[in-house]
């Protein structure tokens, strides 16, 4: 199989533009997918397992926090943490549950970036407008509302990729086959390097060492 390529910050801000041009509940629900696997390097697992009907790894909407608590409006949210419940998804669920974490971008000209923005729109368009929407209910689905699995992710993932690079950058010989689920693990990780330990780097991405990660 073909190695996977990072997505670089500029595809995900054409991502970004385009989601806003053809805004949507479905396409703030994709973008909030992608900005959590941009700034945490959460394992595609967690979001869009290879089978649906394991779902032990999923995240689900009781395992996010708005901080900080007893916040009254999620105007005021400045991060959400996340209550992930396994390190390695193909593995059985074991007593390895840890938390991660992404804040708001402050910068005035980066607010189509912001995860925390997407995530709370995603929250507000997706969960509280529902009236069947559950706690236990996974954070992504698809567009039948079911739970999402890795093909129909990578699918989408592609098709909006391939759109967004061809109206919002000029990248002719762009190959979109050459990104998926993992692109965005890759992204976020390799801003780590260079500015951490190659160890930390290593043992964040929960990998024995740099060549792996």
């Amino acid at each position: 199989a073909e190695e996977k390529m990072p997505i670089h910050l500029q595809q995900f801000e054409a991502l970004s533009l385009d989601a806003i041009e053809h805004i949507s509940s479905r396409r703030i629900e994709l973008m909030a997918q992608d900005a959590l696997h941009m700034f945490t390097a959460v394992r595609v697992g967690h979001t869009a397992p290879k089978v649906a009907s394991r779902p032990e790894h999923l995240l689900r909407w009781e395992h996010v926090r708005f901080m900080p608590l007893g916040i009254t409006s999620l105007d005021d949210c400045t991060e959400i943490f996340l209550h992930i419940q396994s390190t390695k998804t193909l593995k059985k669920i074991t007593n390895d549950s840890w938390w991660t974490a992404f804040g708001k971008l402050t910068d005035p000209s980066l607010q189509h970036l912001c995860p925390v923005k997407w995530f709370i729109l995603h929250f507000k368009e997706n969960y509280l407008k529902s009236a069947l929407a559950k706690p236990s209910d996974p954070i992504f689905k698809t567009k039948a509302g079911k739970p999402l699995n890795r093909t129909a992710y990578t699918k989408e993932l592609r098709q909006r990729l391939q759109r967004a690079v061809k109206e919002q950058l000029d990248q002719p010989n762009f190959n979109v086959a050459a990104f998926s689920g993992i692109s965005w693990r890759k992204a976020s990780l390799s801003q780590l390097v260079g500015y951490v330990a190659d160890s930390r780097a290593a043992n964040f991405a929960g990998h024995k060492s740099i060549e792996t990660t």
